[in-house]
């Protein structure tokens, strides 16, 4: 096996070696930031670690590279159950990276790609396990910036792990810098679009975005541009979940729309206050359901949906998965979603097409703004000399 610190920015091969230690298996994915392996550790013998090796040109942005080692060495101080754990940072020779725990299970983003129904009691569950995560990271002062379904992973236990906690994310006014915008544009709060300071009740507000889009099957905004999308966060009431899914609690609906707020301080205050309020849901829907793990789908009120918080004592997790047959109910939709748009799958095929295409796609909207700018200003100039 020859080690070797050559890389010229594509995906490392199988036996590459990084830093005399962790030698690459496979690759696990990529994304905007950069890609994921599976490597041994040669260290430590027989154990593997996942390296996330960070894309050329974060490394040659020093601002950036700064702000990646500042946040990798908090993480590194963390140690949740709910978080996957980081373990090393380094750099050899161009690369970038730091390693973590390899993980066994499925992103969310899977389940929802499946369109599975998914019942109160494990929204809940789902809900307040990432609350639990961000509690840790909030602590250590970190703002995930990056939360969505592809990045919260549901273990063969039915542990759900936060990954990829927004290290070296592109600040605001450079997020349509290599179409990364396109990646989590959905889950995008109204701060982080307009530039404004980016405070844990950011995270919140994606957070309501996946709630939303688990207990609905849909997302609260959805276009295909970033401009039609940073309007609907920005401006756009959302169409309250309960009128798309009328046999969810009203506690439920109305906590939704209270982490979706436009203004981050008409949102909760925090993932603990967020975590204990969750915790009493789930300790009533146990007792209503008789101590029940199958979480089946609540048709009452569930209390009467005000907020300010409860706080309370921490409860027994339920299952994630109905009992016995350990699946999820599929999404009965017949292709499309409850609110009459394209289902997830179709929508994600549209992005990609656009992330494969992002460039042209721009530089052609741009041409046509300025067309139409053209026309109107000629409009205009003839208007004028009709009128002398």
């Amino acid at each position: 096996m020859k080690e070797t610190n050559e890389h010229s920015g594509s995906e490392l091969k199988k036996g590459h070696i990084i830093s005399s230690r962790y030698v690459v298996q496979s690759c696990l994915g990529s994304g905007g930031m950069g890609a994921v392996y599976l490597a041994e550790d040669r260290v430590l013998e027989g154990s593997h670690v996942a390296v996330k090796v960070l894309r050329s040109d974060v490394v040659h942005d020093e601002s950036q590279t700064k702000r990646f080692l500042r946040e990798v060495q908090l993480m590194h101080r963390l140690n949740h159950p709910n978080v996957v754990r980081t373990y090393d940072v380094g750099k050899d020779g161009p690369l970038l990276y730091f390693t973590m725990e390899v993980v066994k299970g499925r992103p969310l983003e899977d389940l929802l790609e499946r369109e599975v129904v998914f019942s109160v009691s494990q929204i809940v569950d789902i809900l307040r396990q990432t609350c639990e995560g961000l509690m840790a990271i909030h602590a250590a002062d970190i703002v995930h910036r990056d939360l969505k379904p592809a990045n919260l992973m549901l273990l063969e236990d039915d542990t759900l792990k936060i990954t990829d906690f927004g290290i070296a994310r592109p600040k605001s006014s450079q997020l349509t810098q290599h179409n990364e915008i396109i990646g989590s544009v959905s889950y995008i709060a109204p701060e982080v679009w307009l530039g404004k300071d980016i405070v844990p009740a950011t995270d919140l507000y994606s957070l309501g975005v996946i709630a939303y889009e688990l207990t609905t099957g849909v997302l609260p905004f959805d276009g295909d541009e970033p401009a039609t999308m940073m309007w609907m966060h920005v401006k756009r009431p959302p169409k309250p979940p309960k009128s798309l899914r009328p046999d969810i609690p009203n506690w439920l609906n109305q906590f939704i729309l209270k982490l979706l707020a436009k203004d981050p301080g008409e949102r909760p205050n925090n993932a603990g206050d967020v975590s204990r309020y969750l915790t009493e849901k789930l300790r009533r829907l146990r007792e209503r359901d008789g101590g029940s793990q199958t979480g089946a789908m609540s048709s009452s009120s569930g209390g009467s949906g005000d907020f300010p918080l409860v706080h309370s004592a921490s409860g027994a997790w339920p299952s994630a998965r109905s009992s016995g047959s350990g699946s999820y109910t599929r999404r009965a939709t017949g292709g499309r979603s409850s609110s009459g748009s394209m289902t997830r799958t179709s929508r994600r095929f549209v992005r990609r097409q656009i992330r494969e295409n992002g460039g042209f796609l721009i530089a052609g909207i741009a041409f046509l703004s300025a067309i139409g700018f053209l026309i109107y200003r000629a409009a205009n100039y003839l208007n004028a000399l009709l009128l002398l």
